[in-house]
């Protein structure tokens, strides 16, 4: 599974190939979004893809984030959600270390 981030305009359009960050693109321009690197194995435990955001450095173009999880290569792999045990999504803030949002399989 890999984690990124999609930024979207005012008219929800990406206006720039450097506004994905994925484990293509580890970071965005501004510094205000980084992603700590692709979990190939997903062994151990814990968070195996973590992305940090920083609202305040944002451009203010950039009005909204889109969060996705995918499978890589899924087609070809003949890999689905349903055969991946004990996943999850969650929104931490950093400063309080506050889980605000959590959703598992």
């Amino acid at each position: 599974m890999d984690a990124s981030v999609i930024c979207l305009d005012q008219k929800d359009k990406i206006t720039d190939i450097s506004n994905v960050i994925s484990f293509r693109n580890l970071s965005h321009k501004s510094g205000a979004i980084t992603h700590l690197g692709d979990n190939l194995t997903g062994a151990g435990a814990g968070d195996d893809e973590q992305i940090l955001v920083d609202l305040t450095r944002l451009p203010k173009e950039i009005v909204k984030l889109v969060f996705t999880v995918n499978i890589y290569d899924c087609i070809a792999r003949k890999q689905e959600f349903t055969q991946i045990q004990n996943a999850f999504v969650r929104l931490v803030n950093t400063s309080n270390n506050q889980e605000v949002y959590s959703r598992a399989t």
